[in-house]
């Protein structure tokens, strides 16, 4: 027997279709002939933002640039082709990233109105958001790169034979509390306070809402939860002056905060907390996927060990991150091609001015451009046949990867256009940590690879389905638990790893 339908109920469901059907034709906004075809909503008004928050920019429609409608006149353009990105790339400065990163970054974090204001000003010379950029140089990242690999050697050679572990969650330990070490110095609130890095990911893992910015201590109260969790245990790092031996770039970070006006205790602990999303997230997580690819690939894990023993090492217990990079192509490789496969990272754009792209085609004042990573990062024309498949031979040839023909041969070194690989933006939006990630992720990696042996436990297995349906602002997160039991080798039971550059 069918389940009795109300009059009521009937009318309502009326009401909407009408209106849906109105909002559809009658509320479309005005497009220029010279914008990008447009795709319209199967939901009137917010169906393209659902579909964004949802599953990201990964739909394709044929174009090489296309607009999504957004609300009654807004829009989004996605950049689905590595020529078009490119040309994105080259465009005036009207296209601009700060505005969107000083925009989010109050929402990420829950700043007040007033630090919020504050953080939004990213055109003033002496505001906080351009000193701050100031203060981020090459020479902090590489000292900062110096110090974090000694942490991590600590923490591999305390590994205990035997161990088993959840993989992610030893990698997040391991990157996390070598990372916060590093800046925030031996008295950070992850060292005296473990469970913290518990609140650190619930808010992490929330994000998204937050980022939203529509009732985020309601919508995403576990995630609100644990940034105020981390804001105060930093507060009470700072009231500690803990900040004294902290990294001299994170001293110079306080000291612009204070000055800036930003003196709530919570208010400087949410930023702090921040930072977290740039040292903890996307290293963690790429040593996860790299460690796990390689150690379910017996082959693969072979040919590395013999390539990180004659080319990686300075000495029989010293890893050299140079060597690492310039004489290791095989792991290089497999870092490039990790991130292809699970560092789809976004790269948007605000469009101060009316653009033309391309010689071809308009961009309109208010909109946004957003490149489609995890697209471009799968698509069989660019990088061939096994597009979706983790390749480790892919970036052998060329830094920018190359295409697989139907036989597993590849094309010429220079077949994939240097756009179409995502994971560090591109043009003068290149990360600035980008060294400092390799750094610390070929190098843990290397000494795992060479020093120890992993078994998957506990009836998990290798590789787990990631999350693919998340907005990519980090990698990719596994949707199952991997357990694993460390054994050192034979051979390398008593070695003392050094870590360096």
């Amino acid at each position: 027997m069918g389940v009795p339908v109300s009059p009521s109920y009937l009318a309502a469901f009326g009401l909407f279709a009408v209106l849906g059907v109105y909002l559809s034709n009658v509320l479309r906004f005005k497009v220029d002939p010279r914008e990008p075809p447009v795709i319209y909503p199967k939901i009137p008004l917010i169906g393209h933002f659902i579909g964004m928050l949802t599953h990201g920019s990964t739909d394709m429609y044929g174009y090489p640039i296309f607009t999504l409608p957004m609300g009654l006149n807004g829009r989004t353009y996605i950049v689905a082709s590595p020529e078009m990105v490119s040309a994105m790339q080259r465009a005036p400065s009207t296209l601009n990233l700060d505005v969107i990163i000083s925009e989010l970054t109050p929402r990420l974090i829950d700043m007040s109105a007033h630090s919020g204001a504050v953080l939004r000003d990213y055109t003033s010379e002496d505001g906080l958001y351009k000193q701050s950029h100031k203060i981020l140089t090459q020479q902090a990242l590489t000292n900062g790169s110096e110090i974090q690999l000694g942490y991590l050697a600590e923490f591999v050679n305390s590994i205990e034979n035997g161990s088993k572990v959840e993989l992610f969650h030893f990698a997040s330990k391991l990157i996390c509390l070598a990372s916060n070490r590093t800046f925030f110095g031996p008295q950070n609130p992850y060292d005296k306070h473990p469970e913290l890095l518990d609140r650190f990911w619930e808010w992490e893992s929330g994000v998204i809402p937050m980022l939203v910015g529509i009732f985020p201590r309601i919508i995403a109260r576990k995630a609100y939860k644990g940034l105020l969790a981390c804001a105060e245990k930093f507060a009470e790092y700072h009231e500690a002056g803990g900040i004294e031996d902290a990294h001299y770039f994170i001293k110079q970070r306080n000291e612009l905060h204070l000055q800036h006006g930003i003196t709530d205790r919570i208010e400087r602990g949410k930023l702090d907390t921040g930072l977290g999303i740039a040292v903890n997230v996307n290293a963690s997580l790429s040593t996860f996927w790299l460690l796990s690819n390689v150690y379910s690939r017996p082959t693969l894990l072979a040919r590395l060990r013999d390539e990180i023993q004659e080319n990686g090492l300075t000495d029989a217990e010293t890893l050299s991150f140079e060597r690492l990079r310039e004489n290791c192509p095989l792991l290089y490789s497999v870092y490039r091609e990790t991130l292809r496969c699970y560092a789809p990272m976004g790269s948007p754009r605000f469009v101060e001015a009316d653009t033309i792209i391309a010689n071809q085609y308009l961009v309109r004042k208010g909109s946004v451009v957003q490149p489609a990573p995890a697209a471009l990062h799968q698509d069989k024309d660019v990088w061939g046949p096994d597009a979706e498949e983790f390749n480790p031979n892919r970036f052998l040839q060329s830094a920018n990867g190359t295409k697989t023909n139907h036989d597993g041969t590849f094309e010429d070194k220079s077949s994939v256009p240097g756009a179409a690989f995502r994971s560090f933006g591109g043009g003068r939006h290149m990360c600035p940590g980008r060294n400092f990630a390799a750094a610390e992720i070929l190098s843990l990696s290397a000494a795992m690879i060479i020093g120890f042996d992993m078994e998957v436990a506990d009836n998990t297995a290798w590789n787990p389905p990631p999350d693919r349906k998340r907005m990519p602002i980090s990698v990719m997160k596994p949707l199952e638990k991997l357990m694993v039991t460390m054994h050192r080798r034979l051979g390398y039971e008593n070695i003392q790893w050094r870590l360096q550059l």
